[in-house]
């Protein structure tokens, strides 16, 4: 692949670690996640990922875009501004950070010859939008629609939901009293609770049954798939991302 092959790159992309936080099972209405520095360290090293594979010499390079300092022109970061934008936002700027790491090159010349380089040996300032959820539903296509709550509902009280529910509740009575602050059952999957626990905190993590983060997972993803899914491809669970 030659240079002139990519004009251009659009990156689809979650954020980092982040600490547990609970989403109402019908409406998804959230509440505040905190980013963690394991969070950064992941978004910061999906940047450098993307760097290495665009904008190394070796590398098939995106047409007419400087790979040392950042051309505010090409680059354009649009980020959820939801109940999870702190973690979503710091997930971006970090990300940005390894894109565009710090250069010496980031500097003015002022009027007296003096010579500025950036703070922090060069960091590149790299402005984000942030998509509103009350205005734009680019991002959170769901937010406050009767219409996808209804969809959730008519998942929920579903034939094959209400089966998958009995199967599980063996698992989640065995997983309750690890779990004081929720309710635990396929409602709620309780998995993005169990996933921050058991990467920050040891207690949990050590005294938890082998199994039961692989089980939690496979029925929150059965779960979520459920709902952002339609029988209809104009269905209203297609509809949302």
């Amino acid at each position: 692949m030659s240079h002139s092959d990519i004009h251009g790159v659009i990156v689809l992309v979650r954020n980092g670690d982040r600490y547990e936080h609970y989403q109402d099972s019908v409406t998804y209405e959230a509440t505040y996640a905190a980013s963690t520095p394991l969070g950064a360290v992941q978004s910061h090293g999906l940047g450098a990922y993307l760097r290495s594979l665009y904008f190394h010499d070796t590398s098939p390079r995106i047409q007419d875009v400087n790979a040392e300092l950042v051309d505010l022109a090409k680059i354009h970061v649009l980020v959820n501004s939801g109940e999870e934008s702190t973690s979503v936002f710091n997930s971006a700027t970090a990300l940005l950070q390894g894109l565009f790491p710090p250069s010496v090159k980031h500097r003015t010349t002022l009027a007296n010859d003096s010579s500025i380089v950036a703070p922090l040996q060069g960091y590149q300032y790299i402005p984000v939008e942030t998509a509103e959820p009350a205005n734009d539903r680019s991002l959170e296509s769901w937010t406050d629609c009767p219409a996808f709550q209804q969809h959730v509902k008519n998942v929920l009280s579903s034939t094959k939901f209400k089966e998958a529910k009995r199967e599980a509740e063996s698992f989640y009575k065995a997983v309750e009293s690890y779990i004081p602050v929720r309710p635990v059952n396929l409602d709620n999957a309780v998995f993005d609770y169990m996933s921050s626990q058991f990467i920050h905190n040891q207690t949990f993590a050590y005294s938890l049954p082998p199994t039961f983060m692989q089980q939690a997972r496979g029925w929150a993803d059965f779960r979520e798939n459920a709902v952002f899914f339609d029988e209809q491809i104009t269905g209203i669970g297609y509809s949302t991302p």
